[in-house]
């Protein structure tokens, strides 16, 4: 598996797991361009996955969530994994 230090980056915002939030793991999800190439790579390894809605109005914009595998890569703890998949 490869992935880069942006890509860390971008499942810790994913998850509510970056700078200094105290609740990790209170969301689960990343909007941008349905065809961001670094959600292809993401998903790819198994690491996201693409979500149910697309925003026309918003310029093509889509939901991506973090996988469970996804969250440790992130840093989550157990628990913290378990709230990001809450509903």
């Amino acid at each position: 598996m490869t992935i880069t230090e942006d890509d860390i980056d971008t499942l810790r915002h994913m998850v509510g797991a970056n700078g200094k939030a105290k609740d990790r793991g209170y969301r689960n999800y990343f909007a941008t361009d349905a065809s961001d190439p670094q959600m292809a790579r993401l998903i790819e390894q198994g690491l996201a996955t693409a979500g149910r809605r697309q925003h026309k109005a918003m310029g093509g914009m889509a939901y991506f969530h973090a996988t469970r595998l996804g969250c440790k890569v992130a840093g989550l703890t157990e628990k913290e994994t378990d709230r990001a998949f809450e509903d």
